[in-house]
């Protein structure tokens, strides 16, 4: 829940991760985290599952098994990735070139004990183009805390400053 509030429906999330890792698990709990309660399929075969919601319309898509990337202009992949909706996506890298950047990615990887995921190219899903500050952002991690707290198996979180960042110097991944 914490995850889909921090998306507030809208971007484009890559999951990463191998066979099983977890990728529409976690669809699935971003979804309940919008309130949906029925099932969860993976759109192996369909390559996308809409979800039209009271708070976000989602579009749910499984690139495993494209055959070729351009198959995603046919299919109108602009059309599903607006400004106003959440696309999660898996097996993103069967979609290049013609799938729209990641907001977030997250990459999946099972471990001994349950699931590591770890999180990257933080972009304008949580933050917009201007008006945040470094208020903002201790808020968005304190918020975001429960949810990757978990991961990081006593390991320090470190924040590193992105001079280039979304607005310049003051953004940090």
């Amino acid at each position: 829940r914490a995850l889909a509030t921090a998306l507030a429906g809208r971007g484009v999330v890559y999951l990463e991760g191998d066979l099983g890792a977890g990728k529409t698990t976690l669809t699935r709990g971003i979804l309940r985290g919008y309130g949906h309660t029925g099932a969860v399929k993976s759109p192996t075969y369909t390559l996308v599952e809409p979800y039209e919601l009271a708070d976000a319309t989602v579009y749910h898509f499984d690139l495993y098994r494209l055959t070729d990337p351009e198959e995603l202009e046919l299919l109108g992949i602009r059309d599903y990735c607006r400004p106003d909706t959440l696309s999660v996506i898996e097996w993103p890298g069967h979609g290049h070139p013609f799938l729209p950047p990641a907001d977030l990615t997250i990459t999946i990887r099972a471990i001994p004990d349950g699931r590591e995921l770890r999180l990257s190219n933080l972009n304008k899903v949580f933050w917009p183009q201007e008006g945040y500050t470094k208020g903002d952002l201790v808020a968005y991690y304190w918020n975001v805390a429960d949810l990757i707290g978990p991961y990081l198996h006593e390991r320090p979180l470190t924040m590193k400053r992105m001079p280039d960042g979304i607005d310049g110097p003051s953004f940090y991944e």
